[in-house]
């Protein structure tokens, strides 16, 4: 029911400080029914083979899973022509030709103006959903938070996520968490209330339907009771039917899981 992968290419990051003192981005390769290690392989060079200036990560939901695509952040401004190191940008990286992608870009290419974090790509390496503070990705950005962002590699399209049920921008900060492999359902968390829930005053669990644009809310109990805390951690099923996300309830220092 969950995401599977026929092949695994395991990407992490490791503090190589023998080598530059920074963090890099690292993949080992492992074969179903054994493990297998292969020497490991540095990502986080640019597409001529030289390690650049500054830091990169990895989070998961960043691999596609053929193994190909690898989506990665990274402070440094070496990956790409133009980059004028605004902050944190997303990057995808072609492990079989080594070609290198920005991702966190408007419609135009233009990289964004302020930093991009949690990004999350597609299982068939097609989209990438990911957070930024940046105001040009798409047009009419003026809320001054973190909202949620799709890209989509094929036609280079930039479009916002983290909408009200209406479509009109979000006011308070959002995050994004998890997409499905055919990049039709995204899951984020908002501090706003986007369905037009009474605010509850916490960051709440939404499904969105990249397709046609519906929005669900889904931190709520059968009944419709929220739980009384930050929504964190979650993920989805490939068909978009099933979420399970972590919940911080507030006041207290536990934390509860819920399907």
């Amino acid at each position: 029911m969950f995401k599977k992968l026929l092949y695994v290419c395991v990407v992490f990051v490791m503090f190589a400080f023998f080598e530059s003192g920074i963090l890099d981005v690292f993949k080992i390769n492992q074969a179903l029914g054994q493990v297998v290690y292969t020497p490991v392989t540095m990502l986080s060079i640019d597409a001529d083979g030289n390690q650049v200036s500054d830091s990169s990560w990895v989070a998961p939901g960043s691999i596609s899973n053929v193994g190909r695509y690898v989506l990665f952040g990274s402070f440094s401004p070496d990956f790409v022509v133009g980059d004028t190191g605004t902050g944190n940008d997303y990057f995808l990286k072609d492990l079989l030709t080594g070609s290198i992608t920005l991702v966190s870009s408007n419609s135009n290419g233009d990289i964004g103006n302020a930093r991009s974090i949690s990004g999350h790509l597609s299982g068939d390496s097609r989209y990438v959903l990911f957070g930024s503070e940046a105001t040009n990705l798409v047009i009419g950005d003026t809320n001054s938070v973190t909202d949620v962002f799709l890209k989509d590699l094929e036609t280079g399209s930039t479009t916002l996520v983290s909408t009200y049920y209406n479509g009109a921008i979000s006011s308070q900060a959002s995050y994004a968490e998890d997409m499905t492999d055919d990049g039709r359902y995204a899951i984020f968390i908002s501090r706003s209330a986007l369905t037009g829930e009474p605010d509850d005053l916490y960051f709440d669990l939404y499904r969105k339907d990249l397709f046609n644009g519906a929005i669900d809310l889904v931190s709520t109990s059968s009944s419709g009771v929220f739980p009384f805390g930050e929504a964190q951690n979650s993920t989805i099923t490939n068909d978009g039917r099933y979420v399970v996300f972590e919940i911080n309830h507030a006041g207290t220092a536990y934390y509860h899981l819920y399907l």
